[in-house]
């Protein structure tokens, strides 16, 4: 937070490294979708979700299929995120002021419910979020196809 404080910058991006395939293509097609809609506080990458999603009761273990959930509107967010500096700053203030700064799952949760607009931008290449074992290992076997191992 206290990097988007002090920023002089008009544009901050929020990165997470557990996405270390990101291209810097990726980043470019916030930009733009930022630079066209001068109405968005911040663009996203992120994918429409592919899978059938299923609700789960969790009530009992195991869990069980309460609902499935209509996709058509789904997208899974990632990162890198892109926002207007004063208005992620502001977002940030309100919800540490609420107490629900630790609530915050990303960047585009502090805007969301705000009438903000915060586009969602497809971005083509993958990435892939590290984060188990298997996903390391696809990540090198990713970057040994491209020759960078």
């Amino acid at each position: 937070m206290a990097a988007v404080r002090d920023a002089e910058d008009e544009i901050v991006a929020i990165h997470d490294a557990a996405r270390p395939l990101v291209s810097p293509a990726s980043f470019d097609l916030l930009g733009e979708a930022l630079a066209v809609d001068r109405e968005a506080v911040g663009a996203i990458a992120a994918t429409p979700v592919a899978d059938t999603i299923k609700r789960a009761s969790t009530a009992a273990a195991p869990a069980t299929i309460e609902a499935t959930v209509e996709r058509a509107a789904l997208w899974a967010a990632q990162t890198p995120q892109l926002f207007r500096a004063e208005a992620l700053r502001d977002a940030q203030g309100r919800a540490a002021a609420a107490g629900s700064l630790e609530q915050a799952t990303d960047e585009a949760w502090l805007l969301e419910g705000e009438a903000a607009r915060v586009l969602l931008v497809a971005v083509a290449d993958l990435n892939l979020k590290v984060t188990t074992e298997a996903d390391l290992d696809l990540a090198a076997a990713i970057l040994e196809r491209r020759g960078r191992v």
